[in-house]
């Protein structure tokens, strides 16, 4: 029991002590939005839109209502999960290489701050992404908003006209383990580089969509956007043989026979939110105080939005909304912190007292 606790305190020591200098923005973490998709595992469901040919087609079903929340959700034979993080931006971007013509290209897009968000899609039977060879897939995102998004504003892509192309990327798995080669056989518009957030994943593919592609596969709407997406994209002037599918691309980057069981979606995004007036009061009562520790050491490790503590919206109350927290209240108190030292153990007293009531609840 002793060692469960000096470890919980050795690690909010060391979280409080490197606390942020500044708060996080809010990611669309907790918000519902619709799912629908067609030519997946399974029958098409909801309503999905060509991102190429703009056909619209009404699959005679509701799509999937899913939460964004990092939990996976099952829709239509499929696993859909989701994650995003703020990003700080990259000097220089990200540097990506086009096989085909052999040169490489730096993805300046990624130079600028915002949020990386991905979505993942992986098959519950084990049957690849694409259940006809012959026909592209689609799938739509639909209803994705903002907490604390500014009135009257919407998010935004930065386009190729902006600051450069290579908003969008993508990547298989096999069996959960992330696909490698993928260098393109034919010139697809499609350049190979490192994953934005995720060393884990050691490459992706950046889509170098144009400008008016990037219109065809985002929606944007006050607060949020739609999302749309599909093989044909993949190959807008249909030289690729028997129309454009993850199963011929798969060919294509020399992926091999059996393409893998999962395919994954990211993007850079500029989301607009309204800024937590105070952040850090819990209670709106204008001060950050004891009585908004109070509040966020009440749930801690537990579900939660910010009123109770939730810092960094992620859904969740833990350690870095502590971190967070140290850092809101120093900055709202500057002529009445406590000693540095004194803060840190008012935060780990906290944790002891939520150790010693897990040991008296679940006598471990």
């Amino acid at each position: 029991m002793c060692r469960c606790i000096y470890s919980v305190l050795a690690t909010a020591i060391f979280l409080l002590l490197a606390a942020p200098d500044a708060l996080g923005q809010p990611t669309p973490y907790g918000d519902q939005f619709m799912f629908s998709a067609a030519n997946f595992p399974g029958t098409g469901f909801g309503v999905t839109r060509d991102p190429e040919f703009q056909v619209v087609t009404d699959h005679g079903t509701p799509p999937v209502t899913m939460t964004f929340d990092g939990v996976p959700e099952v829709g239509g034979g499929m696993t859909v999960n989701e994650r995003a993080v703020i990003w700080p931006g990259l000097p220089g971007g990200i540097n990506a290489f086009h096989a085909f013509l052999n040169v490489s290209i730096d993805l300046v897009i990624w130079e600028n701050p915002g949020e990386v968000l991905e979505f993942s899609f992986t098959t519950v039977d084990g049957e690849w992404i694409s259940d006809n060879p012959g026909a592209p897939s689609a799938l739509a995102v639909a209803g994705l908003d903002w907490p604390h998004a500014t009135t009257g504003t919407q998010p935004a892509l930065l386009n190729e006209d902006d600051f450069g192309q290579g908003a969008f990327y993508f990547y298989f798995t096999n069996d959960g383990v992330p696909l490698t080669n993928m260098a393109i056989q034919i010139d697809t518009g499609i350049v190979v580089g490192e994953h934005p957030f995720d060393p884990s994943i050691p490459e992706v593919a950046y889509i170098l969509y144009s400008n008016g592609q990037i219109d065809d596969v985002t929606d944007f709407h006050e607060g949020g956007m739609d999302l749309l997406s599909g093989t044909s994209q993949l190959d807008p002037d249909g030289e690729l043989p028997d129309t454009s599918n993850w199963a011929t691309l798969s060919t294509i980057m020399a992926l091999g026979a059996t393409p893998g069981d999962g395919f994954h979606i990211g993007f850079h995004v500029v989301p607009t939110t309204d800024p937590v007036a105070l952040p850090g009061d819990f209670d709106g009562n204008g001060v950050i105080d004891n009585l908004d520790f109070n509040i966020l050491r009440n749930h801690f490790q537990s579900p939660g939005a910010y009123a109770d503590g939730d810092m960094d919206f992620n859904g969740f109350i833990d350690l870095h909304d502590f971190a967070a927290f140290k850092a809101a209240f120093e900055a709202a108190n500057p002529a009445s912190v406590p000693e540095p030292a004194t803060l840190v153990l008012i935060m780990a007293g906290g944790l002891l007292y939520f150790a010693a009531r897990r040991r008296a609840l679940f006598r471990f």
